[in-house]
């Protein structure tokens, strides 16, 4: 989704753990679902993860948990906000807020982004070291 959306993956990985602990199923105070927590009344609106419980009951069988669309879905709107914004600072504000500002959420995905960035480093040298071992 990142990819098509034309997204830093490790952005939208940051904000899906930030969101919802990876937890496909988590759900927030006002209804916002999915790996990236999308608003029903919102971008979640033409979201069928985010609309329907019987399909929702339904993935709960599925390896994916229907994530790709509620990605998708996520990808496209953080794109869009870091376009409409102008940096993916306000983009991530936007993204949470609706109006182009930095904002605690912009710091902390962009914090966790970091961290997995290092650790996707940490492990392509720990698995370099092990193919000269």
């Amino acid at each position: 989704a990142s990819w098509r959306r034309e997204v830093d993956p490790f952005l939208v990985a940051a904000m899906a753990l930030g969101e919802s602990g990876l937890n496909p199923f988590a759900e927030g105070s006002i209804g916002e679902r999915g790996l990236v927590q999308l608003h029903p009344r919102g971008v979640g609106a033409r979201v069928r993860f985010v609309q329907s419980e019987a399909y929702r009951r339904r993935c709960e069988r599925r390896p994916d948990a229907c994530q790709g669309e509620v990605l998708d879905a996520g990808a496209r709107l953080v794109s869009a906000a870091i376009a409409r914004c102008g940096s993916v600072r306000e983009g991530l504000g936007a993204y949470n807020t609706g109006v182009c500002q930095i904002t605690g959420y912009s710091r902390r995905v962009l914090e966790e982004r970091s961290n997995l960035l290092r650790l996707a480093k940490q492990n392509v040298t720990v698995q370099a070291a092990t193919l000269v071992d």
